[in-house]
């Protein structure tokens, strides 16, 4: 997707998930979750509303997404990200997509 004038990439909500469990723990590696702040403040990486709501509940990654997370990093699923996602994603992640 180009955002701008740069093309960034839009992280589903696995991405946060499998990081979160299993590689890169706040704890472990607060440096990841520093980089996607960075890569995101860049323009280089969003994901969508319909993520933060897959990321809601009362681990440490819901609390993150509540209070660390910037807002701008979930925008709304317009149907220009959408189409922008689904022109790349496999064809079983694009008929979920809508």
């Amino acid at each position: 997707m180009t955002v701008g004038a740069t093309k960034a990439f839009v992280l589903d909500a696995n991405v946060f998930i499998e990081a979160h469990r299993r590689y890169y723990g706040f704890d472990l590696c607060p440096g990841f979750w520093a980089c996607l702040d960075h890569h995101h403040a860049g323009a280089r990486l969003l994901s969508i509303d319909r993520v933060r709501g897959e990321l809601q509940g009362g681990d440490a990654l819901a609390q993150w997404v509540k209070h660390t997370a910037p807002d701008s990093l979930f925008q709304q699923a317009s149907v220009s990200v959408l189409r922008a996602c689904m022109g790349r994603g496999a064809p079983r992640a694009r008929r979920q997509m809508v």
